[in-house]
């Protein structure tokens, strides 16, 4: 049940969201008109227009978010972050070999705050555990450094799809840093489970940055040819999963594997401020020239295919369109929907937007809020 507050309306007002999705609507006055919101809808930020008997109508935009059942168990909605050694070839998806990733919390936040990782070793057993082994042996050593302070965030180049040096090291707190290869312990400490915590921290160990505390964890493949498959939380306890209230994560550019159910792959959501004129999408190594890519904006769904505008990239490749944005869709994140045809395989690939040429954060979960 959805309830709309306004005035002027009279009848029995339809309300739409987006471009097309109708509330059944049961009951209206002339100020508060109740209803229902249809299921199934992609989660994202909608808009919302209402239009009265005689045709006459407002819309609110952004309005509406749809959201997914959160996890405290993936960092995405669904699935794994990857990241590969600098050995592998870029027709692995991996294009720079470096993930970069914000938490953010409001200032603050009390209590003690832990960052946990899941599989941050690369290996196991080959289809058991979630790593990736190419030419028959494990080989692969992985950095994980977690930094707050001073430029953690506002550092310039952390904030770009390809951070270099200054981005990747930018923080005036050196809060951790280890590295990680092939778990040979038996029990194992890292291979499938959360056996990577980083703290305790307080909020006051991020970097201050609009009322909110950001730390920065950055995920590099140091040697080898493997993939990595992980996950990483912010949470409130060492031994647990538990997100603190108003927390966030996100990343300029997403290393990911698609995994052969379209369920289980996650969207993608960045954030397209107002007054944004033109949105650019850049993917890497999708591989198959039928697969298709859908922005859901808060009017309307935009297809990225081969046909359309050669927006799609194969193999070892970048490929990138660019599309105007309408004034009701800036304001919110945009939903980004993956999909390609490789019936028992993952596809490992990476995807990063840009706003009038500036990067773009893009959140794990739908937001009207902006960056920090």
């Amino acid at each position: 049940m959805v309830t709309i507050l306004g005035a002027n309306f009279f009848g029995l007002p339809t309300a739409t969201l987006g471009d097309s999705a109708p509330i059944a609507v049961s009951a209206a006055t002339t100020d508060t008109i109740t209803g229902t919101v249809p299921a199934g809808l992609t989660p994202g930020v909608y808009a919302l227009t209402v239009r009265n008997p005689d045709l006459q109508y407002d819309r609110l935009s952004p309005a509406y978010i749809v959201l997914n059942r959160p996890s405290p168990n993936t960092t995405l909605e669904t699935g794994y972050i990857s990241t590969f050694g600098p050995a592998a070839s870029g027709a692995e998806g991996d294009d720079d070999h470096v993930q970069v990733l914000f938490f953010e919390v409001p200032d603050g936040t009390p209590g003690d705050l832990y960052i946990r990782i899941f599989d941050a070793d690369t290996g196991g057993v080959p289809g058991v555990s979630p790593d990736e082994q190419h030419n028959g042996a494990w080989n692969t050593m992985v950095r994980y450094t977690l930094r707050g302070g001073t430029d953690a965030y506002n550092e310039p180049d952390a904030r770009s799809h390809h951070p270099g040096p200054a981005g990747i090291n930018s923080g005036a707190l050196l809060l951790a840093q280890t590295v990680v290869g092939e778990d040979t312990m038996v029990p194992p400490v890292y291979d499938n489970l959360w056996g990577l915590v980083f703290g305790p921290y307080t909020a006051g160990d991020g970097e201050l940055v609009s009322g909110r505390r950001v730390f920065k964890l950055v995920v590099e493949g140091v040697s080898g040819d493997d993939g990595n498959y992980y996950n990483a939380v912010l949470s409130t306890a060492d031994g647990d999963n538990v997100i603190p209230a108003g927390s966030r994560v996100f990343a300029y550019a997403w290393t990911l594997p698609l995994d052969p159910d379209p369920v289980q792959r996650p969207p993608l959501y960045p954030y397209v401020a107002q007054g944004t004129a033109n949105l650019e999408q850049h993917n890497w190594d999708m591989d198959w020239a039928g697969g298709i890519m859908t922005l859901h904006t808060p009017m309307r769904d935009i297809v990225v295919g081969n046909v359309v505008d050669n927006g799609i990239s194969l193999d070892n490749e970048e490929r990138s369109s660019a599309y105007g944005v309408q004034t009701e869709e800036g304001g919110a994140t945009w939903t980004v929907t993956l999909d390609f045809s490789f019936a028992g395989a993952w596809n490992d690939v990476t995807f990063w937007a840009a706003g009038d040429g500036t990067d773009l954060a893009i959140f794990t979960h739908p937001t009207m809020a902006p960056p920090p």
